[in-house]
């Protein structure tokens, strides 16, 4: 061994989804092998794809012949899949010894082929200088990650205080992926899940959240057509239900934007039971579709199950004032919505609706 070389190691996902594909026609590993291995010695593949090659003749069990191919490579001095030629040393037991790690480290120090390698652990065993150079590469990368969980961090923050819901969610999305142990940021994607379909839910009801009478005529007024349809759309929405459970919220929400708030409801009832947005839904639900009383003892659940959710008790009691007025009981009704916007005046749906409670005097 002579002469080595490498490059970052990375997946190529195009290859990886190709290799699928020539396996699901040809069925056999060697077949598969035989036609990449012909475009590899043409020199065919970028340094990437050279990568998902080795790593793919290395799963099949078809070491001697990956060996065969860095073989070639070393002699046209090309560069090598580095990890998966460890990887494939170790698995075939081939001993190393002291000139062969010697020229390894001389092709890595002449490449800058570390980052390669070291995709590969078990290579820490050849030398001290690899073990090194891994602490190094380890410090290196736990530093970024913490640069990186600090700037998603801020991102966070700053969409979080502006309302930028789509934004929110990919950032912490981001930090679930990368942090995938840290308990703290599933409670938060619970709570942003929380406030989105709260927000959601008060941006489309702020201007019926009373659902009058003249809704009422004219739900009872629609055409044989549109009745039809509406029970299209509900069985349709309940079939998919029951197949895709993690779809519910949003068929509901489907039919909430088109007013079958009863059909929501229905729909909804199909969903597993306890998870936030849907228990939320469920409330709004109720008020939208006039079950005031029962509206009225889902909030009373609901004070109660989320009762150490920080905004839980501004939420129950909008909607406990909404039901109250809904039931004709006025003055209880603005009394609470008063007390609310004076605890939490920024709460624009509840100023909005008290406003128009009290003929615009507010």
């Amino acid at each position: 061994m002579k002469t080595w070389a490498g490059r970052v190691f990375l997946n190529s996902n195009s290859m990886e989804r190709e290799i699928r594909q020539l396996l699901n026609q040809s069925g056999s590993a060697d077949q598969v092998a035989d036609e990449l291995l012909g475009r590899w010695a043409k020199n065919l593949f970028s340094a990437d794809e050279q990568r998902s090659v080795a790593q793919f003749l290395l799963n099949a069990g078809l070491h001697q012949r990956l060996l065969g191919e860095i073989h070639r490579l070393l002699k046209d001095r090309h560069f090598l899949p580095w990890a998966q030629f460890a990887e494939c040393l170790m698995r075939s037991r081939l001993a190393l010894n002291d000139d062969d790690v010697r020229a390894i480290l001389e092709g890595l120090e002449e490449q800058g082929a570390y980052d390669d390698l070291l995709a590969c652990k078990a290579a820490d065993d050849w030398s001290k200088t690899i073990r090194d150079k891994r602490r190094t590469w380890d410090a290196k990368k736990a530093l970024r990650l913490a640069e990186k969980k600090t700037a998603l961090t801020e991102r966070l923050q700053f969409f979080r205080a502006n309302s930028m819901y789509e934004e929110e969610a990919a950032t912490l999305e981001q930090l679930r992926a990368l942090f995938p142990d840290d308990k703290a940021y599933n409670n938060e994607n619970e709570d942003f899940q929380l406030r989105w379909a709260r927000d959601v839910i008060a941006k489309h009801g702020t201007f019926r959240t009373d659902l009058s009478e003249e809704w009422a005529q004219r739900a009872r007024q629609l055409t044989p057509e549109i009745r039809s349809l509406k029970d299209l759309f509900l069985a349709r929405c309940s079939e998919l239900a029951i197949r895709y459970p993690f779809a519910t919220y949003d068929l509901a929400l489907f039919l909430v934007f088109m007013e079958f708030y009863s059909e929501a409801l229905e729909v909804l009832s199909l969903a597993k039971p306890h998870e936030p947005r849907m228990d939320w839904l469920r409330l709004e639900l109720l008020l939208l579709a006039r079950h005031f009383v029962t509206a009225l003892e889902e909030a009373n659940r609901l004070e109660v199950l989320y009762a150490g959710q920080p905004d839980c008790t501004f939420a129950v009691v909008y909607a406990r004032a909404r039901a109250l007025w809904g039931l004709g009981q006025g003055h209880m009704a603005i009394d609470l919505m008063r007390s609310l916007v004076n605890v939490r005046p920024q709460y624009k749906s509840a100023s909005s609706l008290l406003a128009d409670w009290q003929g615009g005097d507010s």
